[in-house]
This record gives structure tokens, C-alpha cells and sequence, in this order.
């Protein structure tokens, strides 16, 4: 019997995965709107501050939540690129290595 080196990936348990990324987007986003609305709408300086700040700080998980999702397939190379770049950079290109 031929034995699998690679496993390949559930079908179930991807969808499952794209549909909670695309609620925690999708909530990320409706709170972004809210408190930016409810910024926009205040008549306190101290209160748009905050509001906007913390429209920010949402803003902010977003960008972190889109830079740790899993890349497609289709982006496998370009992945592993971006990868041995950074560890062992061609000659006459600094390392992005924080240990450099």
C-alpha cells in the first residue's frame, strides 16, 4: 500500500477556515464603521478622540489578522522566496534577519 508523505488538506476544514476569517473580517469591519460613525457623530472633542482611536487600534487587528493568513497555493513560491531571502539573502543583499 503507497503511504502519503504529504497530507492533503480537509476540504471541510478549509471552508471552515475561510468562513471564520470571513466572519472575523466582516465583524472587524462593521465594528470599524460603528465606532467611526459614532465618532463622526459626537459633539465632544475628547470623545472623537478616543472613538477614533480606538477605530485605529481596529484598524490595526485587521492589517494583523489579513499579514497571518494562510497564503494560497498559488503563492507557495513566492512564500519560500520571501523566506530564503530573508535567511540566507544572495550576495550583496542584506539579511532582513532580525539575528543579523
Amino acid at each position: 500500500m503507497t503511504q502519503h508523505l504529504v497530507q492533503l488538506p480537509n476540504p471541510n476544514e478549509s471552508l471552515l477556515i475561510r468562513e471564520l476569517n470571513h466572519r472575523i473580517r466582516s465583524e472587524l469591519t462593521s465594528a470599524i464603521f460603528t465606532v467611526s460613525a459614532k465618532a463622526v457623530q459626537s459633539d465632544s472633542v475628547a470623545v472623537k478622540a478616543a472613538l477614533l482611536d480606538v477605530a485605529d487600534l481596529l484598524h490595526r487587528c485587521a492589517d494583523v489578522h489579513r499579514a497571518l493568513r494562510m497564503p494560497s497555493s498559488a503563492n507557495w513560491p513566492a512564500v519560500w522566496a520571501a523566506v530564503f531571502i530573508r535567511l540566507a539573502p544572495p550576495k550583496g543583499i542584506p539579511s532582513l534577519s532580525p539575528s543579523h
